[in-house]
């Protein structure tokens, strides 16, 4: 087994309990524009997933075409929720960075989210200096997870090989991504949804 050098984290469901909101305001948006699915059926199939990538699916199964304005409309209304709400940190969640950090493993941040949205979560709560600027987004690449792009972008940025690397993640397609990237991964369960991950 490699030497272990590196630990990228997730962003939402992992560092703060952001999915509840996103996934409420994805189906919101989506009913919005006509889309029939439930809001349990939006969070099972996109948690972990792009609004671009999700934006796809929807239009695939669906059989419509969403207006261009769909993610910039998705954009606005999380922004809104995390500056008039916040979110709050998931327990621990810091002085278990903190903790990689002093063992000497680098750290990065590789989140289905867009940079503003990360940014907006992360900063409040004092997480960036944790991660020295290295946070990648699915907006960084050609396609999202569970697709393994973004891994395996953050491990050539950051210069250490995909097998060197572990990723935390909360979401199925997250895992996905990561076992494709031919990293190892810690899944992160608090709903007990260990099975689902495994």
């Amino acid at each position: 087994m490699e030497k272990l050098e590196r630990v990228i984290f997730d962003c939402g469901g992992v560092l703060v309990e952001s999915e509840g909101m996103s996934q409420r305001i994805s189906w919101e948006v989506a009913a919005a524009h006509g889309i029939p699915d439930s809001e349990d059926e939006i969070a099972r199939r996109y948690l972990g997933v792009s609004d671009d990538e999700m934006m796809i699916d929807l239009e695939r199964r669906h059989g419509v075409t969403l207006p261009s304005g769909f993610r910039n409309e998705l954009l606005d209304r999380k922004l809104q929720a995390v500056a008039r709400d916040g979110v709050p940190e998931i327990p621990g969640a810091k002085e278990a960075v903190a903790a990689v950090v002093r063992a000497g493993l680098l750290t990065c941040v590789a989140s289905s989210g867009t940079h503003p949205e990360i940014d907006s979560k992360l900063r409040p709560l004092g997480f960036l200096d944790l991660f020295g600027g290295h946070i990648f987004s699915a907006s960084n690449v050609e396609k999202g997870k569970p697709e393994p792009d973004l891994f395996l972008h953050a491990a050539s940025a950051m210069g250490v090989p995909p097998a060197r690397s572990v990723v935390v993640e909360d979401s199925v397609n997250g895992v996905l991504a990561a076992v494709a990237a031919g990293m190892r991964v810690v899944g992160y369960a608090p709903d007990d949804d260990r099975l689902d991950l495994a």
